[in-house]
């Protein structure tokens, strides 16, 4: 009966199926509590997150889109649009209306990340594909963020120049 043949450490095989096992229910226990607060983790940043973007990007679309959902798993990204009555992905919006909810996005990710941090915030040109009326209210938008957060804007284009606190 091989049960009983001893292994090469001494210990018979019975024991040593016993040890694996018990390894592995304590590895699916630790596992299963990491996937868990994972979730909970993920749950709790993307209603935060959704909920700092609702009020930036009602501002920046001049309040076509007011609601917006980011999927706990995928960090997907919804958006209620009025004209359709439906829940729409953000890939299928134009890509002046996509730019405007990722910058609200990155907008809440530096929020959820800095907490009570004031780090500068660096923008490289980010609205070259915004028109002039959504080109202002991100503007807008960023001169709300500077009395939280000192904001540094790189841009080629002088449309901005009469919004700015110094133009260098």
């Amino acid at each position: 009966e091989l049960d009983h043949v001893p292994s090469e450490g001494g210990l018979d095989r019975r024991q040593e199926l016993a040890a694996t096992q018990r390894r592995i229910r304590v590895y699916q226990l630790a596992l299963d509590a990491i996937v868990r607060a994972e979730r909970s983790t993920m749950r709790k940043a993307t209603r935060y997150l959704e909920k700092r973007m609702r009020g930036d990007l009602e501002k920046l679309t001049g309040a076509r889109y007011r609601r917006v959902r980011v999927d706990d798993a995928t960090l997907d990204i919804r958006v209620f649009a009025p004209e359709r009555g439906d829940w729409v992905p953000v890939e299928e919006l134009s890509q002046g209306s996509l730019d405007q909810v990722y910058l609200a996005a990155r907008l809440g990710l530096v929020r959820l990340v800095t907490q009570d941090c004031r780090p500068p915030l660096v923008f490289d040109d980010p609205f070259v594909t915004f028109d002039d009326d959504r080109a202002a209210r991100a503007v807008g938008v960023l001169r709300e963020l500077a009395a939280d957060f000192q904001v540094i804007y790189l841009t080629t284009s002088a449309r901005y120049d009469a919004q700015a606190d110094r133009v260098v």
